[in-house]
This record gives structure tokens, C-alpha cells and sequence, in this order.
């Protein structure tokens, strides 16, 4: 079994690189840290061709036959983890790219993230959707990278579990309405949620923290929709605000 005790190793810089989208994009990889996800990584089948453990993590697990597992000192797990207290288990793992027709089934229920800017933000409704039993999320253009340390460790391993996909959403909307998925938008002058009404398959779209919905993707959808508030607070948190409503679209369309 190998070990690396040294962060000036070359094999260490290279998957340090993985903090940074651009060499995540480039080689197709991110980085998981700590027994969850791990677990979450391995219960979903994905592959991870390398795992690094401390020496005294190696009884607590097991781990899968396709990885070679690297011994690592604590100050190499400490240099390739973002968190600020390591586990003592960092995993590499292959970036997905499901196709778009895998999605597009007969009684789909899509989550369209509109420029989520937020990677917490983006892990959690990533989490929420993964619990409610949406299809799949799909992440506009301009969204955080869902493969940040912050978004996936919010994620709590629903990534493995949920197709996540990024596209164009403006071409997107086009080809749902083509395939006749009736596509729902929030908005504070929408229809109250509790009168919404929805057939077996529907598209959602969630907007930026601060701006909302994009123009052109409020005028493609079929129907607006809003959370009555009975207080006196204006409006709530994206991800409170989604959770609220995939669970009553959810609750409709299984009801």
C-alpha cells in the first residue's frame, strides 16, 4: 500500500489543483471529504480511483476494490482538506455528465436553478430535491459549480443519488414546452401554491438570491406561482422557499 507523508509531493499538488474549478473541469474530478460522503460515494456506486487515509482511519472502513488507497500523514490530509476539521479520509471522485434525454421521461418533475449564486445554497436545494424525489436538477449557466467543497458537503452525498445536469435554460424551457412539461415559476405575484394544479410531469424554476427569475424564463413558463406569507417578512431564503414548493408540487403530483 502506498503512503505520502510529505504535502510537497507531486501526486498531493496535482489533487490540490481540485480545489479550483478550472482543473476540476479539466480533468473531470472533485474531491470528497470524510466517512459520509464516502459512504453516500460508495452506496451509489460511483468510482474513485484514489482514496488517502490517515493510518488510524484504515479500520473504519471499507473500501472499494477499483481504488488504490494512499496512507497519507495528517498534514497531507489537512493540505487537500477545506474544511476545518479534517476526518481523516479524502476520496477523488469521477465528474458525471448525464445525458438530457435521460431526463425527459413521461412523469418527470425537473428543479431549474436559475444563477444560483450561493454554493451552500446550491448544495442544499440539491439535497432538498434529491429528498423529495424530483427527477433531476438542472443548473443554469451562470450557477455556482455544484463540485465546490461547500456545495458538496451541503449536498450530504444527494449528488451521487440525483442526475444534476447544467444547460442552457432558455433553450431548455423551449424543448419542455415542445414536449408538452407544463413549466412552473416562483414569483411574488403568482398564483398561491395550495390552488396550483399539475398533471403527472412539470418543470420548476428557482431564482438568484437577490434578482429572481430571469425575464425571459418568467415568460416561458406556463403558470407563476407564490408562497403565501402570513407574516409581515417580504420574502424567504431560495432554498426555503424551493423546499416549500417541490414538497406541495411533489405532494400534488403523488397525491
Amino acid at each position: 500500500m502506498k503512503t505520502i507523508h510529505s504535502t510537497q509531493n507531486s501526486f498531493v499538488k496535482q489533487l490540490k489543483k481540485l480545489h479550483k474549478k478550472k482543473y476540476r473541469d479539466q480533468m473531470s474530478q472533485f474531491l470528497i471529504e470524510g466517512p459520509h460522503l464516502f459512504a453516500e460515494a460508495l452506496s451509489a456506486g460511483q468510482v474513485m480511483p484514489y482514496l488517502l487515509v490517515e493510518e488510524d482511519k484504515l479500520q473504519t472502513f471499507q473500501p472499494p476494490k477499483d481504488s488504490e488507497v494512499i496512507i497519507c500523514s495528517e498534514d497531507v490530509i489537512r493540505t487537500l482538506s477545506q474544511t476545518e476539521s479534517p476526518q481523516g479520509i479524502i476520496a477523488v471522485c469521477h465528474i458525471l455528465k448525464p445525458p438530457m434525454t435521460d431526463i425527459l421521461q413521461s412523469n418527470c418533475s425537473l428543479a431549474l436553478l436559475d444563477d444560483i449564486q450561493d454554493p451552500g445554497n446550491l448544495g442544499t436545494l440539491i439535497r432538498t430535491a434529491e429528498v423529495l424525489g424530483m427527477t433531476a436538477v438542472v443548473l443554469g449557466k451562470h450557477c455556482a459549480d455544484m463540485y465546490n467543497s461547500k456545495a458538496v458537503r451541503a449536498t450530504q452525498g444527494a449528488l451521487f443519488h440525483l442526475p444534476v445536469i447544467r444547460d442552457d435554460l432558455n433553450g431548455l424551457v423551449n424543448k419542455l414546452a415542445q414536449a408538452n412539461v407544463p413549466i412552473f415559476a416562483t414569483a411574488m405575484d403568482g398564483l398561491p401554491l395550495e390552488k396550483v394544479q399539475i398533471e403527472r410531469k412539470y418543470a420548476v424554476v428557482f431564482g438568484n438570491e437577490g434578482r429572481g427569475i430571469d425575464e425571459h424564463l418568467l415568460s416561458a413558463a406556463n403558470e407563476r406561482i407564490s408562497i403565501p406569507m402570513a407574516g409581515k417578512t417580504e420574502s424567504l431564503n431560495v432554498t426555503v422557499a424551493a423546499g416549500i414548493v417541490m414538497y406541495g408540487l411533489q405532494a400534488k403530483k403523488n397525491g
